[in-house]
């Protein structure tokens, strides 16, 4: 054991509050998120490093072959009155993949040891315990020897689970009035000679440690060429500038008398001449093998003998009066602890504000995730099941369904209008189906009649841009031979009612396409809707999700061929029986249609080379002006009532104009076409409306006004189980359930850490 009179002054005061602070920073795990100053300790196998360790620490570290440093082992000296002691302790940082902990775990191992010669095999056992962890509990360890901790370095332990190094640290705590206040890591000796995957793995373990505000304390044996030395190229791919690498030259004594230029290279160095380093070098005589078998103390056995070699060893006896200093374990040492204690005092202040902005990033990150559970499982799901039955409900009857907070969460009357611009497209293909009649011998001289209610807008009456399947054209020829294809026994003069009814069904059958399509349309936009409520409510707990899935679309299927048996019954009765009650909008329209066929026929005549679409409308049957209405030239109609009010018949009408012709032998046609035009107007004013009514009822409304029984009916609350059930069903997303508990445990760990800044006046 190495000490200095640092510990004694009022400095020295300081410097163990410092290295105190740093330790419980590194035990609360505050290296995981910030960057605490440390001391690290590398270099390759046979540099010296452990005797380094031996020398500064005054423990013995194992040293049998295959007993080499497989995880850190942090170091902590602590000087206080007292008999010397010695806790050895193992920091869980990593899973058994490298993953971080979202908690660090510091689990004291074993009893405080009373003696140094103790402390080999109980780092033998602690190492074995961190890299079997978490296979084999770390207690089992303790009473093991190192026959049974052969075991478990040979290649049939690393294929069961061993781990041939960790991330995880054996803390070594050291107590001793005598020595310096000092903390360093000691990380895995580099290796050279073994699985280029090992090498690896060992160099990039000491890479992620040799990093940020570190000390790197490399060990530089002289017995090896400075080029020859991996690890101070390691240390320069992480410290560039040089500002942080401390080098202990060791092994002085393997240069002969002969060895002259060896002895020059490493005199330049340790001059800063060579290979200059900012903190520059330090020159160690460590004890060999004979050294250690007398019984002098350690502490007393080192520092003689390495003083007696400075002493009377050339070229070194020649530096003692200019860099006396940069030789021996203990101005080592010093050095080492004035340095840290320095990076402390001048990081500390910004890790304070690094660490109050990292607390505000978590607590508002924490923030963006939801809630964790407080409820029991069945309030958790009833409250839920419940908010998406309201939200469904609000939905299909377009509302918005506003939180308690003034939040809006839901848009109801997209969903509704959407269905509506759906019933629109029906409705306009509904009307595309209006029988084509064309009171002509030859309906191949004209074109099919342009009509349009007189109550419906411009807007929505766009039969002339549909080119849906419609039923015709008939001429009065097409007509008589369906009336003549009817007779069975009627008597002279009567109209078969199934001339008509064949009529009728010819456009009444193509009202099975356009109602079956409004029908998915609606359908497959409730089961949109569905989908994005079912996430709305119940995403946060994936098993509760796919569960309700499962039961809500169970519920949508049901209800779906409850109501396509709905929208087929709906036009069922369409088509048998023929029936209306609205006998006066009947006959209105069937007098319309004879009026404005046979008085002033709505038709144009395909020689005229105006076209349909450019003709000026009228509100009329449903049809547009005839082209001669547009003429400058009075009508033949016009004309006509002109020479009768000259007679004296006044106030006469164009449709009485129609008493006054004689009948020819077409009017049981032409009443026909009439009777079924104005059927077909009022079964489609039916249809248009009960088709869109039989669906917001039936498939629509259906699903919301039952959802909620039913799938309380499926959760079955009241049984024995329900309550393990439900809990089950609430396991939340791993990855925001992980993401929660590493910011919680971030944040508790960055209160920790102002609560120790504080203590210390930071």
């Amino acid at each position: 054991m190495v000490s200095t009179d640092l510990s004694t002054s009022e400095y020295g005061s300081r410097v163990r509050q410092l290295i105190e602070l740093s330790r419980k920073l590194r035990d609360i795990g505050a290296q995981s998120v910030l960057d605490i100053p440390r001391i690290a300790v590398i270099g390759g196998q046979s540099a010296g490093k452990s005797s380094l360790v031996e020398a500064v620490s005054g423990i013995r570290v194992p040293r049998a072959a295959g007993t080499c440093t497989r995880c850190p082992m942090e170091v902590n000296l602590k000087s206080r009155p007292g008999a010397w002691s010695c806790q050895i302790s193992l920091r869980f940082e990593y899973d058994q993949h490298g993953l971080p902990l979202a908690d660090v775990s510091l689990i004291p191992f074993g009893v405080a040891l009373a003696s140094p010669d103790d402390v080999e095999i109980a780092l033998m056992r602690a190492q074995a315990a961190i890299l079997n962890y978490p296979l084999i509990r770390y207690s089992e360890f303790m009473q093991k020897s190192k026959a049974d901790l052969e075991k478990y370095r040979d290649a049939e332990a690393f294929s069961n689970g061993t781990l041939k190094f960790s991330k995880n640290v054996v803390c070594v705590d050291v107590y001793d009035e005598g020595c310096s206040d000092l903390s360093f890591v000691d990380l895995p000796g580099l290796i050279q000679n073994d699985e280029r995957e090992l090498v690896d793995l060992v160099e990039d373990l000491v890479r992620s440690n040799i990093t940020g505000e570190c000390l790197i304390l490399v060990t530089i044996p002289m017995s090896d060429d400075m080029e020859n030395q991996r690890s101070m190229r390691l240390a320069r791919e992480v410290d560039v500038e040089r500002r942080r690498t401390i080098g202990v030259l060791t092994k002085p004594d393997t240069l002969t008398k002969g060895s002259t230029s060896a002895r020059q290279k490493w005199k330049d160095v340790l001059s800063g001449k060579e290979n200059v380093l900012n903190l520059g070098y330090y020159c160690v005589k460590l004890s060999d093998d004979a050294e250690r078998e007398k019984n002098l103390p350690r502490a007393e056995r080192e520092e003689d003998a390495e003083n007696s070699f400075f002493a009377t060893t050339d070229p070194w006896s020649d530096l003692q009066k200019t860099l006396g200093y940069r030789f021996g374990v203990r101005n080592t040492v010093a050095y080492l602890s004035t340095q840290l204690t320095l990076l402390l005092d001048l990081t500390l202040p910004t890790l304070r504000l690094k660490a109050e902005q990292l607390l505000t990033e978590c607590k508002e990150a924490l923030t963006e995730l939801p809630r964790p559970v407080v409820m029991d499982a069945s309030t958790e799901v009833l409250t839920r099941v419940t908010d998406f039955c309201q939200h469904l409900t609000a939905t299909v009857n377009g509302l918005d369904l506003v939180t308690d907070d003034g939040i809006t969460a839901t848009d109801g009357k997209t969903f509704v209008q959407q269905n509506r611009a759906t019933y629109l497209t029906f409705k306009r293909k509904i009307r595309a189906t209006a029988p084509d009649f064309r009171a002509f011998e030859d309906h191949l001289k004209y074109t099919k009649p342009f009509y349009y209610d007189k109550d419906e807008s411009d807007e929505e009456s766009s039969d002339e841009h549909e080119t849906p399947k419609t039923c015709g054209p008939y001429n009065l020829y097409d007509v008589r031979r369906v009336i003549k294809s009817s007779i069975a026994w009627e008597l002279p003069n009567n109209v078969p009612f199934d001339a008509k009814r064949k009529l009728i069904g010819d456009f009444t059958c193509l009202w099975d396409v356009p109602a079956v399509a409004c029908y998915n349309a609606v359908a497959a936009r409730l089961q949109q809707q569905l989908g994005a409520s079912i996430d709305q409510h119940f995403l946060r707990f994936p098993r509760l999700q796919s569960y309700m899935t499962v039961k809500i679309m169970e519920k949508y299927e049901i209800q779906k061929t409850t109501a396509i048996s709905a929208v087929e019954t709906t036009l069922r009765i369409e088509k048998d029986p023929l029936f209306t009650q609205n006998t006066h909008y009947l006959d209105s329209c069937r007098r319309k249609w004879l009026t404005h066929s046979l008085s002033d026929p709505p038709y144009e005549i395909l020689t005229d080379v105006r076209s349909p679409f450019t003709m000026s409308r009228r509100s009329s049957f449903d049809y547009p002006a005839v082209p001669h209405a547009i003429n400058r030239s009075p009508s033949p109609t016009t004309r006509a009532l002109s020479a009768l009010a000259e007679l004296g018949y006044k106030d006469l009408k164009a449709s009485d104009l129609a008493r006054l012709t004689q009948h020819d032998n077409f009017d049981e046609e032409v009443n026909v076409m009439a009777e079924v035009r104005a059927y077909f107007q009022v079964a489609y004013k039916r249809i248009i409306d009960n088709i869109p009514l039989t669906i917001e009822h039936a498939l629509n409304k259906g699903l919301a006004n039952s959802m909620k029984v039913n799938l309380l009916q499926e959760l079955d609350l009241g049984s024995s189980e329900a309550s393990k059930r439900l809990k089950d069903l609430l396991d939340e997303d791993p990855v925001v359930k992980a993401r929660r508990e590493q910011l919680e445990a971030q944040r508790r760990r960055l209160e920790q850490v102002l609560v120790e800044l504080s203590r210390v006046g930071v």
